[in-house]
């Protein structure tokens, strides 16, 4: 493990530490992502947060120190509410922003895995909104309950700590 990641694991504590996203009848699947990783979940006791802060489920740190990736990720095997989905993702950015080195270089993302049909209006607002992780902003991404989160990533794959462009 490389001492980016050494770095977020001691942070975090070895309890909060899995292996896999899974909850509640919705998953995400890691294969093809990059190695090392380390994923935090984020109901763990072992992270201290304050009891109702809002947080994503899994937070998402994969790579190397020059090609790193941060990933808040939110399970909805159920139904889907766009604010408070929004709220739980910019929690595990702030999360995120609270262990990760102050210098670090990273690219940011932010998934939302859903597993049932998402009206369009509501496919709409969700990608309306923003969250933010210190000088990034991202969209967030809908995917499937069971889907790769590898082509998520090579697809928004953006020059660590340059800001988005607009693109016609």
């Amino acid at each position: 493990m490389n001492g980016f990641l050494e770095w977020i694991r001691k942070r975090a504590g070895d309890g909060a530490v899995v292996d896999e996203i899974d909850r509640d009848g919705c998953a995400v699947a890691l294969d093809d992502t990059s190695a090392p990783r380390i994923i935090l979940d984020m109901d763990s006791d072992a992270l201290a947060l304050p009891v109702g802060r809002k947080k994503c489920d899994f937070l998402l740190i994969c790579g190397n120190t020059v090609d790193s990736w941060v990933v808040p990720i939110e399970l909805k095997s159920g139904s889907l509410v766009v604010n408070p989905t929004i709220d739980q993702l910019q929690g595990g950015a702030n999360v995120a922003d609270a262990a990760l080195p102050p210098d670090c270089s990273f690219r940011f993302a932010a998934v939302v895995a859903h597993g049932r049909h998402l009206r369009s209006r509501a496919r709409r607002r969700l990608r309306a909104r923003e969250i933010r992780l210190r000088h990034r902003t991202c969209q967030p991404t809908l995917i499937p309950c069971y889907a790769q989160l590898a082509p998520v990533i090579w697809e928004d794959a953006i020059a660590p700590n340059e800001p988005p462009t607009d693109l016609p």
